[in-house]
């Protein structure tokens, strides 16, 4: 079904999306990104306003948006991303 992720350490658990709500679930991370490279301006990432680590988090897509990748970053700097997402336009 396509449903891979690349990683140097991070374990991305699990993705589901319901609607235009992305919710992300993984191993204990400082970071976790939302790209969306049709935002206009480039890559954009989304950050939690509140200190790590962090083993959900829940985004709200927009449908303009497109095709969204999630990224997280462990306290390592060791990285995850899962394959593109693609939401309705």
């Amino acid at each position: 079904q396509g449903h891979f992720y690349a990683s140097t350490g991070p374990v991305l658990e699990d993705l589901s999306v319901t609607g235009d709500r992305l919710q992300v679930r993984c191993s204990p991370v400082q970071e976790i990104r939302l790209i969306c490279p049709r935002a206009g301006h480039g890559n954009t990432s989304f950050r939690l306003g509140w200190p790590g680590p962090y083993t959900e988090a829940e985004f709200s897509v927009r449908p303009e948006w497109g095709v969204v990748r999630v990224e997280i970053v462990d306290s390592r700097g060791r990285l995850a991303w899962s394959n593109p997402l693609w939401f309705a336009d």
